[in-house]
């Protein structure tokens, strides 16, 4: 029989002391434990919003190191749970934490596109396991308020009430421009059947012109005094002037050759003047004769010619010169020509 050397035997009595002893430090060792918080445990998103909270994970263990048992550290695993419809995310999702060791971790939330307005809740739970095989849960709430949009608003003018207000403030409107319209018509019209009146007005009392064509000649001995009067035709029709005289100085006497003269467009016909001073006018005395010409059909205007004349010496000619006073010629601006 074969004797075994005494450390031999010392190394077995270890080894089955250790295993008789490690079931009962199992059995009295205390659990793990496990810790999780939010930086942030409530949120609100609106449709298909998304949001990101941090959080910390914490892992402790007061049980004694076994010799030969490996290594301490614990391993953490995380997870997410949302509602229906939520999408929700972790990251990192596990650890090895040794005991007092802790690490932060992501968590994303996305809110549902459509749904009910509610409040809700996820929840972040954490697991941890030591190399001995104890474990260890924690979790932590979240509470979330998801706010659905009211429905869009419908602007007044797209409801019915709206639309019958749109329809009359338009028949209104266009009752508006269309009384605008007339109205300004109506102007127009008036005044284009003013300046037509004007016009014609204009046409049947104007078109005739008077200017002293030649004189003052004497009339052979005798004190006449004669002058030369050009009537033209300035319109564009043919006409008939009437020539007078209007206004002679008192011991005075004048009188136009003819009185009425046919005129084509444009035409020019002369007249005599003739001009008498009585036989007490001194001469060099000045008189004062005013002629006038007009249309035949004119009723209002006409236009006139007064001229200055000095009474002659009797048998003796008279002097050349003479001077116009003015002449008036109406529908030409009133012009007043002076000689």
């Amino acid at each position: 029989m074969t004797t075994l050397p005494r450390a031999a035997l010392l190394s077995a009595a270890a080894i089955v002391l250790a295993a008789l002893l490690v079931p009962t430090a199992l059995a009295q060792a205390p659990q793990p434990g496990v810790t999780v918080t939010l930086d942030t445990t409530s949120v609100e998103l609106g449709v298909s919003n998304s949001t990101t909270l941090t959080g910390t994970v914490a892992y402790t263990d007061a049980a004694p190191a076994i010799p030969g048992a490996g290594a301490t550290d614990g391993a953490v695993d995380l997870s997410v749970t949302a509602p229906a419809g939520w999408t929700a995310t972790v990251d990192p999702a596990s650890f090895s934490l040794a005991p007092g060791q802790s690490a932060t971790f992501t968590v994303v939330l996305t809110a549902p596109a459509a749904g009910e307005s509610a409040t809700l809740e996820a929840t972040v739970a954490a697991s941890a396991q030591s190399p001995d095989g104890r474990t260890a849960t924690a979790s932590a709430p979240i509470a979330i308020a998801f706010v659905v949009p009211p429905p869009p608003v419908v602007p007044w003018y797209q409801t019915p009430l709206g639309m019958a207000g749109i329809g009359l403030a338009a028949l209104a409107l266009v009752g508006v421009v269309a009384g605008v319209a007339i109205r300004r018509r109506n102007v127009r019209l008036a005044a284009e059947r003013a300046e037509a009146e004007r016009a014609a007005y204009l046409d049947r009392e104007t078109g005739i012109t008077l200017a002293v064509a030649g004189g003052p000649l004497q009339y052979g001995h005798k004190r006449e005094v004669v002058y030369r009067l050009a009537i033209t035709n300035a319109s564009k029709r043919p006409r008939v002037a009437v020539l007078d005289v209007v206004e002679v100085t008192n011991g005075w006497r004048a009188s136009a050759q003819v009185s009425k003269i046919p005129l084509s467009v444009g035409e020019t016909q002369h007249a005599t003047l003739v001009v008498t001073p009585d036989a007490v006018i001194t001469p060099g005395d000045v008189a004062k004769v005013t002629v006038r010409v007009k249309p035949e059909e004119a009723r209002e205007k006409d236009e006139r010619l007064t001229l200055e004349v000095v009474a002659p010496k009797h048998g003796s000619p008279t002097d050349p010169h003479y001077r116009i006073v003015t002449v008036h010629r109406e529908g030409a601006n009133n012009q007043l020509a002076r000689r």
